[in-house]
C-alpha cells in the first residue's frame, strides 16, 4: 500500500513543463532539440516508474508467498501438536489397560495415571484443583 501511494505522489511534469524547463537550461537549443530532449526526460521517468512499479509488485509477491509459507509452518505446528497429544494419551491408555489386566493396580498408581491423562488433556484431576475425593468414610467418634 505504501509503495502505491509512493508511486503516487511522486511529482509527473506534464510535457510542456518539461519543455519550459528544457528550454530554460539550453536557450542556444533549437525548437526541435529542446521537444526532443524534453521527450526523452520524459520517457525516462516514465521508464523509472514502471521499473518501481515493477519491483513493488515483486517484493508484494514475495511477501504474500512468504506470509503464505508462515501460515503453513504454524497449521503444521498446531497438528503436530494435537497429533503428539493424541498418542501420548492412547499410550497412557495402553499403558492402563494393560496394567489393569495384568493383575490390576493400587490405587494409588491408577490416580497417578489418571492425573497424567488429565494433564493432557488440560483437565484439574488433583483434589486441591477443585475435585473432590471423599475418602474413607471417619465415622462418627
Amino acid at each position: 500500500m505504501e509503495a502505491t501511494n509512493a508511486l503516487k505522489f511522486l511529482p509527473r511534469e506534464s510535457l510542456e513543463d518539461t519543455i519550459g524547463r528544457v528550454w530554460k537550461e539550453n536557450p542556444a537549443l533549437t525548437e526541435s532539440q529542446v521537444q526532443a530532449m524534453a521527450l526523452g526526460r520524459q520517457a525516462s521517468v516514465e521508464m523509472e516508474l514502471k521499473h518501481r512499479e515493477a519491483v513493488y509488485r515483486d517484493v508484494l509477491n514475495k511477501q504474500q508467498t512468504l506470509m503464505m509459507y508462515v501460515q503453513k509452518v504454524i497449521t503444521n505446528r498446531k497438528v503436530r501438536e494435537q497429533q503428539i497429544a493424541m498418542a501420548n494419551q492412547a499410550q497412557l491408555m495402553s499403558q492402563m489397560n494393560g496394567m489393569l489386566g495384568a493383575g490390576g493396580m493400587s490405587q494409588m498408581e491408577l490416580l497417578g495415571l489418571y492425573q497424567q491423562l488429565g494433564a493432557l488433556q488440560g483437565h484439574p484431576t488433583h483434589p486441591s484443583m477443585g475435585g473432590k475425593n471423599p475418602g474413607p468414610s471417619k465415622g462418627n467418634l
